[in-house]
């Protein structure tokens, strides 16, 4: 009993001088580059290498886990360190062209490629510690923007963590998402390509979850995607959250991963009173001189939290002083109703452009919504003048004269051009022949009386 009481005490006495002679290496963490760090630069930084045991460690010598495309390299290493002693060393490294600058979570942040290894010996053990090490480089794509259409007209701008208030249910959302390229184009000039950019609620009273895609987008540029009609549940009251992620990776050999997410908060209210005005349209909008009455066609909605009996529709024209108005109209909570009323307009109306008011009421008389539409009332068209009748001018007939067998025919018109010659027709030369033969043949029977008369 007593020698194993002695064996206990020794082994115990062993463990104690053990625990008291020991040595232990450890390495603090190493980050390589930073959020503004570029792909395939060099980059370097420092760590403290530690003893933090009782005695000294000799031999001492440092590795990498990391991928030599990190080249990762050491300088400044002490031999050997004395117990509780430390030393500054500087890592240095390649940064990758291909490093990631975002996680899978799209988080930018440093990414873990490895470890940094301490090896040595206290004389009768090899002594080891080790630290990770990461590399960061800068997230060159970010979303720019976020654009929310509330109902077709109504346009917000939003940042991550920005706060889109006042939605009512069955409100309809456009929802453009603007995404940059923030690659310097005169310096790096690098696209990142086959980006994805996607818009999430994670809740039943929002119908999204959708993705679109972006082939690439050029250093210094940006492009859009825009998610349409996207519809708040009927039923959908309080905060909820949309989510959009972009994840894109930069051309080869670039390739490294680059992205963002970002959080909108969207607040849907519902009164416990609220008659809403989904649709509204006028048939016809545009009313001819010689009629005076339009229908006026809306869809109505109790997005309010109670149960309706007391509904009203009123249709008014104020500067024509019309109003038609409908009153006791049940609508439960969630439900909606399509109603048609019809205006009449006094019998003669000015041409021009009307407002046409449409209001509901709960209660009968407490309004709710209101939205105004134009009516339009055409001018009657102006008498037709005939035009005047062009008097009937009758040409004279052109008369041609008779032709007799064996003599000169000639053929003259009625009236002459003022410009013709009497000469200029062979007509006009045979005639004056024809005299000239009759005066020689005269002269010559004067001249022969006269003769005989002498003799």
């Amino acid at each position: 009993m007593k020698k194993l009481t002695l064996a206990m005490l020794l082994i115990a006495a062993i463990a104690l001088v053990a625990s008291a002679v020991s040595a232990d290496l450890t390495v603090s963490g190493v980050t390589l580059g930073d959020s503004n760090a570029e792909p395939g630069k060099n980059a370097s930084t420092t760590f403290t290498l530690t003893n933090t045991g009782t005695t000294t460690v000799t031999g001492i010598s440092l590795s990498s886990t990391a991928s030599s495309a990190y080249s990762i390299t050491f300088s400044g290493a002490p031999s050997s360190l004395g117990a509780g002693s430390f030393a500054t060393v500087t890592v240095n490294g390649f940064i990758a062209k291909n490093h990631d600058a975002v996680t899978s979570a799209l988080n930018a942040e440093a990414i873990s490629v490895g470890s940094i290894v301490a090896s040595g010996s206290n004389g009768t053990s090899t002594i080891s510690g080790s630290g990770d090490l990461k590399v960061q480089v800068a997230n060159k794509l970010e979303i720019k923007k976020v654009y929310i259409t509330v109902n077709g007209d109504d346009e917000h701008s939003l940042d991550d963590g920005d706060d889109l208030k006042d939605l009512k249910p069955g409100d309809t959302l456009d929802i453009r998402v603007e995404v940059e390229n923030n690659y310097d184009s005169d310096d790096d000039d690098i696209s990142i390509e086959d980006i994805v950019v996607r818009a999430e609620i994670s809740d039943s009273d929002f119908d999204l979850d959708e993705d679109d895609e972006i082939s690439d987008i050029s250093a210094d540029d940006q492009d859009s995607v825009t998610f349409n009609d996207v519809e708040v549940d009927d039923e959908a009251s309080g905060k909820y959250t949309l989510e959009i992620t972009i994840e894109g990776r930069g051309e080869s050999p670039f390739g490294g991963r680059h992205g963002q997410k970002i959080e909108i908060d969207l607040d849907v209210e519902r009164e416990s009173h609220e008659i809403l005005i989904r649709t509204s349209s006028l048939s016809p909008s545009r009313l001819a001189c010689d009629k005076n009455s339009f229908d006026a066609k809306m869809k109505i909605f109790n997005s309010g939290k109670n149960d309706e009996d007391e509904v009203a529709i009123e249709v008014a024209v104020p500067s024509l002083g019309v109003s038609v108005l409908k009153e006791d109209i049940s609508l439960d909570e969630n439900d909606e109703s399509s109603r048609t009323i019809a205006v009449l307009l006094p019998a003669k109306v000015s041409p021009g452009t009307y407002t046409v008011e449409l209001t509901t009421f709960w209660n009968n008389d407490i309004e709710s919504d209101k939205e105004t539409l134009s009516l339009t009332v055409d001018p009657c068209a102006a008498p037709v003048t005939p035009a005047p009748t062009a008097p009937v001018v009758t040409t004279p007939p052109t008369t041609t004269a008779p032709t007799t067998t064996g003599a000169v025919t000639a053929t003259t018109s009625t009236r002459a051009k003022s410009t013709d010659s009497f000469l200029d027709s062979p007509a006009g030369i045979a005639t004056l022949g024809v005299g000239i033969v009759a005066a020689l043949i005269i002269i010559a029977l004067l001249i022969s009386m006269m003769v005989r008369k002498d003799k």
